[in-house]
Parts: structure tokens; C-alpha cells; sequence
């Protein structure tokens, strides 16, 4: 007889689950592309206000080490989801057609590639930079589209000196004065503001605003969750736009969650951080018009282009593979705050 109770007890937890009278949590993994700043507060932020969890996901995130070791991670199966940027995955796409990667929805709709330079160095316009000698590591995607935004602007892409630096050391060869650019995101203005630069001596060639509109950092998964595991796709992006209107709508609880998890961070200059990228690459028009998280097909055409001619791919990437909008709320639930 106890064996026999023993066995009901066992069961019936099973017959639920088949019933869908008791509802299992789908545990997830993502990973942002980099370490814990401002900019990435929106994900541990959803996290804590129990968003993942009103879609029926426990979710494991993880701080970064780039957005190409994101990319092989997610294609490998190390993380179900990660934060990369766009270019590239497209990238990655074009290269590795069998393995190609989904973006799901649109973090950042402008790109934070820069190049960034100190008023005394005579560069007024990108076309002083001819002749000059800019520092980035090699693998940086800003030196990678440079080639790209050099065309835009009207400047031959072979006129520039690259020095290949460790990304530490990139701000402060600049500083010295033993470079007279560098090719970082645009939140390396606040770095030079940490370490003691006027902001008037800044001066920022953001790509974006050169005509050079391409898409920053996404949210992507392989297709095989896509396939398989549609509702908890749906459900991580959902959260995750929820965690994005609640940071943008609360930015100091936003960096004490951030604190929480890096006790080392300086709230005051991750806060900045998160302003300057809200500012300047998630409130734009496009945004404002479509939603937060959507892509126009055109604009995803031309990033193709232009990253095809920047760094010499032979393989077009599938732009229904590079991104769906099919996991995406509807636009009402998509306002930012």
C-alpha cells in the first residue's frame, strides 16, 4: 500500500504538468557582450523586478567579453540568448551560413561606432584624419566598419595609420598624445570625462550621424529555440523590452541592481553611460516611430551593404535569418517611457 501511495504521489505532479494544470518554469541563459556598465543594467534589472518570471523563465545572465565571443558562445550552446552587435553577427552570418544566428529584437537602434579625438589635435571634420594615426584594437568593430564610414564621409579609408592597441590602453595613448584618434563606442566619452577631459575637448565622429545608419546591439538566439521553443522566445524578448522601459523610466534604481551585482562599479559614471546611450542610441526617430526593438528591412539592406564592402564578405547573409520581428509585442507595448 505505501508503494502504491508513493507512486500516486509521484504521479500526479506528472499528470498535472501533461494537463497544464502546473505550470514549469523554462530555464534560460543569456549573456550581455561585455562587463557589467550602465548600458547593461536593463537585463539584471528585468530580472529582479521579476519579469522573466511573469513569462514563466528562469533566467541565468552573464557579463560578456565581446560580441564575437558572445556570437560563438550562443552558436555553440553555451548561452540560449546573448547581446552582441548587429554588424557583427552579421558577420559572423555571412561566414558561417550553417551555424547563422537570429537577432530577435533591436537593443540599440544607432550603432555607438565612433571615432573620438581631443580638440587640440587639429581634427575638425573626419576628413582631417588623413595622414593621422588612430588607435584600436584590431579586432574592434569601429576600425572594422571604418572603411564604410570613410566612404560616407568622402575620405579614403587607406589614408589613416592603425595602431593595434589592447582596448585599456586605447584611451589613454590618446590622452598622452601618442595618437590622434581612436575608434571606440561612444560611450568612451565617458571615459575620457573619468579621467579628467573638459567634455568641450571631446570631439566625436559618431557613425551615425555621418549617414552611416546601422543597428547597434541586438538581442539573438539560435533557431533552434526559435523553433522549438517559440513561447519562451516571445517571453525573453517581452521581459527584456520590459526591463529596458523600466530602466529608461527608473535609471537610478537601475544602476543600485547594477550595483549590486558589480559592488566596484562608480554609480556616477554608469549612470552617465546609460544616459548618453539612451540619448543617443535608443531614442531616435526610428524608434519613436516603430517601437522599441523593431528593424525597417531597408536600413537592414544597407548595413548588409555597407559591412559587405567594410569587411570584404563573399556571402551574403539571409536578412529573414538576420532578423524577426515575429517575437516582438505589439508596438502599444513597445513605447518607451
Amino acid at each position: 500500500m505505501k508503494k502504491k501511495m508513493l507512486f500516486l504521489v509521484c504521479l500526479i505532479p506528472l499528470l498535472l504538468v501533461g494537463c497544464g494544470l502546473l505550470d514549469r518554469e523554462a530555464s534560460v541563459s543569456l549573456a550581455t557582450d561585455w562587463a557589467w556598465q550602465g548600458v547593461y543594467a536593463a537585463y539584471p534589472v528585468a530580472n529582479a523586478e521579476g519579469f522573466y518570471a511573469d513569462e514563466g523563465i528562469d533566467i541565468t545572465i552573464d557579463r560578456g567579453f565581446g560580441s564575437g565571443d558572445t556570437i560563438s558562445k550562443v552558436a555553440g550552446g553555451v548561452y540560449d540568448f546573448g547581446i552582441a552587435d548587429f554588424g557583427v553577427l552579421l558577420q559572423f552570418n555571412a561566414e558561417n551560413p550553417d551555424e547563422a544566428l537570429t537577432a530577435v529584437a533591436i537593443m540599440w537602434d544607432y550603432s555607438p561606432l565612433t571615432i573620438l579625438t581631443l580638440a587640440d589635435r587639429g581634427i575638425e571634420t573626419p576628413l582631417d584624419l588623413a595622414g593621422r594615426e588612430l588607435a584600436a584594437p584590431s579586432g574592434s568593430a569601429s576600425r572594422i566598419m571604418f572603411p564604410a564610414f570613410a566612404r560616407a564621409v568622402g575620405l579614403d579609408p587607406d589614408s589613416v595609420n592603425w595602431n593595434s592597441v589592447a582596448p585599456e590602453l586605447r584611451e589613454p595613448l590618446l590622452v598622452e598624445g601618442s595618437v590622434d584618434a581612436t575608434a571606440p563606442f561612444l560611450d568612451a566619452i565617458i571615459t575620457l570625462q573619468g579621467i579628467g577631459i573638459d567634455p568641450d575637448d571631446i570631439i566625436a565622429f559618431h557613425y551615425p550621424e555621418y549617414g552611416l545608419e546601422i543597428y547597434g546591439l541586438a538581442l539573438i538566439t539560435r533557431p533552434e529555440m526559435i523553433r522549438e521553443q517559440p513561447d519562451v522566445v516571445r517571453g525573453v524578448v517581452r521581459a527584456t523590452i520590459r526591463g529596458w522601459q523600466h530602466t529608461i523610466a527608473n535609471p537610478d534604481n537601475a544602476i543600485a541592481v547594477l550595483k549590486q551585482i558589480d559592488p566596484l562599479i562608480d554609480e556616477e559614471v554608469e549612470r552617465a553611460r546609460l544616459d548618453l546611450a539612451v540619448e543617443r542610441l535608443i531614442r531616435t526617430p526610428s524608434v519613436a516611430g516603430h517601437g522599441f526593438g523593431d528593424a525597417e528591412p531597408e536600413r537592414i539592406e544597407a548595413h548588409i551593404d555597407a559591412a559587405m564592402e567594410a569587411m570584404g564578405l563573399e556571402r551574403r547573409p539571409d536578412p529573414a535569418v538576420l532578423f524577426t520581428r515575429e517575437f516582438l509585442p505589439p508596438l502599444e507595448e513597445r513605447r518607451l517611457p
